[in-house]
């Protein structure tokens, strides 16, 4: 009963006629038992994962349809609270942790509010954007790893008030992106300290690390470095001619967004964080020995441009070798579309609810199916 009432609400939100749609969505958000079981339904852990994740789906419209008048604020951070808990304190590489995710980074992009409801966010003694940060550079799961770096670069780009927040914020990402740069030039960042003994001088004077036992793990990571051999250095020459799948490719291309916001939006207006970057980068540069198109004086936003240049290089490297089927687009997530991989399209493929049905006689049918499932 409450799948068929959440999928049939999935319809309703999804006619084609814009009139009817603002009208219907505006019906249901103004049923607060509706909307309440959906969020009950979103944090019951024992609950059917795909009835879960339709009810992420279904609250994050709602929410983000300003034509109809959008969900209230206090359900907007409801909600935010709600995927922002299961996304990071969610241990499981679950589908609706995944779901939970890629909700978040709609809501994050979509206003300030949204961004400075999650910012300031503290959940179960931990903050929020500690444990994104730290999803950036830890998490095995490449899925969640992208979902995260959005999240973070939305939170750079629409939080824009100076208190202290913000300077978590940037406090994070001074912890986090020296990781992700290695990380994205090839290097392994994972050791404890630099380790100067293990470089040799060259005849030319300047010092370079010995070659690294760079090998993927099970996850498919090509970033980690194995525990075996000599692994003080930290670079592996962009992998070796490594061929890097989508996904891979996908998180890495998020990282390097993520790059490029912290120096555009946090730094361009920070001189004393811009100057502590640039020794960031300066750190990086002598620990890695990187390219030889950078040195110890290699500025951040030089560097940030050097790992974006990396990542296209293996991108367009990559694509050569994909067979024509894995370039398929992927699917949208505008409203008509929503519910498309919810493996109910046999369901959703019927024909809707007749659009110009009256919108009066929606409230007690809605009410009465939730109602029904409620109990």
């Amino acid at each position: 009963m409450a799948k068929g009432s959440i999928t049939l609400i999935g319809q309703l939100v999804s006619v084609p006629f814009q009139d009817s749609r603002v009208k219907l969505r505006r019906q249901i958000t103004s049923c607060k038992p509706a909307i309440s079981t959906m969020e009950s339904i979103l944090r019951c852990d024992g609950c059917d994962a795909e009835l879960r994740r339709l009810a992420a789906q279904l609250l994050t419209v709602l929410s983000l349809d300003k034509s109809s008048g959008g969900m209230s604020s206090e359900n907007i951070q409801g909600l935010i609270r709600i995927l922002t808990d299961i996304f990071v304190h969610d241990s499981k590489r679950s589908s609706v942790r995944k779901c939970a995710g890629e909700e978040l980074v709609k809501l994050s992009l979509e206003s300030e509010s949204n961004a400075s409801i999650i910012l300031k966010l503290k959940l179960n003694d931990s903050i929020v954007v500690d444990r994104l940060s730290e999803m950036v550079v830890d998490v095995e799961d490449n899925t969640f790893r992208t979902s995260a770096a959005d999240i973070l670069k939305h939170l750079c780009i629409n939080h824009t008030t100076d208190d202290e927040h913000w300077d978590k914020l940037k406090n994070s990402m001074t912890i986090a992106i020296p990781k992700v740069l290695r990380e994205l030039l090839g290097c392994d960042w994972r050791r404890p300290e630099r380790q100067t003994v293990a470089t040799q001088a060259n005849n030319s004077g300047n010092f370079s690390p010995p070659d690294a036992d760079i090998e993927a793990l099970p996850d498919g990571d090509p970033s980690r470095v194995s525990n075996g051999g000599n692994n003080a250095s930290s670079c592996s020459n962009q992998q070796n001619g490594k061929q890097y799948t989508p996904e891979e490719i996908e998180v890495q291309e998020a990282l390097a967004s993520l790059c490029v916001t912290v120096c555009d939006k946090l730094i361009s207006t920070d001189p004393v964080l811009a100057d502590r970057f640039d020794k960031i980068a300066a750190d990086v540069c002598l620990d890695s020995s990187i390219t030889a198109n950078t040195t110890a004086n290699t500025a951040f936003a030089a560097l940030v441009k050097e790992a974006g240049e990396v990542v296209e290089k293996r991108k367009a490297q990559s694509i050569v070798g994909i067979a024509p089927a894995q370039l398929q687009m992927p699917q949208t997530d505008t409203p008509s579309g929503l519910f498309r991989n919810a493996n109910l399209d046999n369901k959703l493929s019927a024909p809707l609810v007749n659009p110009r049905m009256e919108v009066v006689l929606l409230k007690p049918v809605i009410q009465q199916n939730f109602e029904k499932s409620h109990h």
